[in-house]
């Protein structure tokens, strides 16, 4: 019972931590910690895929389409980013897609496939933050 106690603290603690962060950054951070966030999850995902942990790749991959699909093609304006908006909009559903299917086959290759993908939009992305 005591060793669950720190656990909680701890996990409350990195709550509220990225409750903080994201209460004070702007969209364009908080497209970033949406980026950072999907990366840090697919490699929670190869390590359980190299692990033979289901169950912890299932959370990561999981985790991984809520905040592609939630989060990066939610916060997208498709009426006023043009063709932009829509390419990443597709971009996005085909990482989804790439993703399911990496899962299911348990196929390192389609894993690093969608996170180079998602790496390359996001080395992008910090290149035009505004000033």
């Amino acid at each position: 019972m005591l060793a669950t106690t720190p656990m909680r603290h701890a996990k409350a603690y990195g709550q509220m931590a990225i409750q903080t962060r994201t209460a004070t950054t702007d969209a364009h951070g908080l497209i970033y910690l949406l980026f950072d966030a999907v990366d840090e999850q697919l490699s929670i995902a190869l390590g359980a895929l190299d692990a033979g942990d289901t169950e912890r790749r299932g959370k990561a991959v999981n985790k991984s389409l809520l905040l592609i699909q939630q989060g990066l093609r939610g916060g997208l304006d498709l009426e006023r980013g043009g063709d932009l908006a829509a390419q990443l909009d597709s971009l996005y559903e085909y990482c989804a897609t790439r993703l399911v299917e990496a899962h299911a086959s348990r196929s390192r290759p389609i894993f690093e496939e969608v996170r180079a993908c998602l790496r390359t939009v996001f080395d992008g992305w910090k290149g035009i933050r505004p000033q």
